[in-house]
């Protein structure tokens, strides 16, 4: 009997005990979690880029641990690609200590862009969210951009005209993009881009710097403005989306003499030498000048009328003699004015005296 009402002491003990365990489970249960804005505290609570024009910027999060535990941030993660996150320089923080992360924020090309940042504490459930409000207002770069886009200068007829410029591409391009020029006169002969250098100006953009030889030909006046618009071939990149260049230069043409062959009848002249007056133009004046006339035979000689002009232009007589007694023969001499110009230091000039008749 005795053992009987033991058994069932030990029994309501345990149904007791038990009872005990689920009121205080029930009590836990009920008891309210600390918030996550109880154990940090963010700033700035949200983040606001007001209508920017740049591909990227940045922005500082700083976070506190305002409880009275050792907390474990375990991450950081945004809801779009358009955001990211430096890595934490701690993950732990004891009360009172805070750390700061940087937002590295693409905002759209054009409008308003909305989304979020979390902090993530090391209970899963716990996450501070911030709202992040992006603006947008890029324009469009375009693919090439030329500096200068316009060329000036003086070009002489023939011979090559150098000038250079810098060339910004998108780095996609490559290195060796640029062809050639397609003119919009045939006159103008355009040579080969040489690449002197390339500067890598940001993480998108190269700026190149290109040397470009012009060669001008056709012209026969003294001087004339030519305007032409040069369109750079490049490769990778659709002709339409490539500036042209803008060509304006001074067209003198070369060294010319006029005229350029000196012919004699006898017949129609009574009194020797007879005078042929030699008119040399088209270079410019402070650079050349005659240093040397030669005629050859002796009946022929030749007389500097005009030089050191302020203008280009160089004048020459030449006078003419022959034999009386020449017949059924025509004589040939030839007049060989030197220049101080490199590009063309002897002009030949032919005389023929024609034979008298009989």
């Amino acid at each position: 009997m005795a053992s009987v009402t033991a058994q069932k002491y030990r029994h309501r003990c345990w149904i007791a005990i038990a009872a005990a365990a689920v009121s205080i489970v029930a009590m836990m249960a009920r008891r309210p979690v600390a918030s996550v804005h109880e154990v940090i505290s963010v700033t700035p609570p949200q983040i606001d880029v007001e209508a920017v024009s740049d591909a990227h910027v940045a922005a500082t999060v700083t976070i506190r641990n305002i409880s009275a535990r050792e907390i474990r941030i375990g991450g950081v993660e945004a809801s779009c690609s358009c955001t990211a996150a430096a890595p934490l320089a701690t993950h732990v923080l004891r009360p009172g200590e805070e750390t700061s992360i940087t937002l590295r924020l693409t905002p759209p090309k054009t409008g308003i862009q909305q989304t979020r940042v979390s902090i993530l504490l090391e209970d899963p459930h716990s996450r501070f969210d911030i709202p992040v409000r992006m603006q947008g207002r890029r324009v469009e770069a375009p693919a090439v951009v030329l500096q200068p886009p316009e060329i000036f200068g003086v070009a002489v007829t023939g011979e090559p005209f150098e000038t250079s410029f810098e060339v910004q591409t998108l780095e996609h391009i490559g290195t060796e993009w640029l062809l050639g020029f397609d003119c919009e006169l045939p006159d103008v002969i355009v040579g080969q881009p040489l690449l002197v250098h390339s500067v890598k100006a940001d993480s998108t953009v190269l700026a190149r710097h290109y040397k470009v030889s012009l060669t001008i030909h056709g012209a026969d006046l003294n001087s004339r403005k030519l305007a032409t618009t040069l369109t750079p071939r490049v490769a990778s990149t659709p002709t339409r989306d490539v500036p042209a260049i803008r060509c304006v230069v001074d067209w003198k043409p070369a060294l010319r003499a006029y005229p350029s062959a000196i012919v004699v009848d006898p017949g129609r002249h009574q009194v020797w030498p007879v005078v042929r007056r030699i008119v040399i133009s088209g270079a410019d004046g402070r650079g050349w000048d005659v240093q040397q006339v030669k005629c050859e035979p002796d009946w022929l000689k030749g007389e500097v009328v005009q030089s050191e002009t302020e203008g280009a232009v160089r004048i020459i007589d030449a006078y003419v003699s022959a034999p009386d007694d020449m017949r059924g023969v025509d004589l040939h001499g030839t007049i060989e004015i030197r220049t101080g110009v490199e590009r063309h230091p002897l002009i030949s000039i032919p005389v023929t005296v024609m034979s008298r008749g009989g």
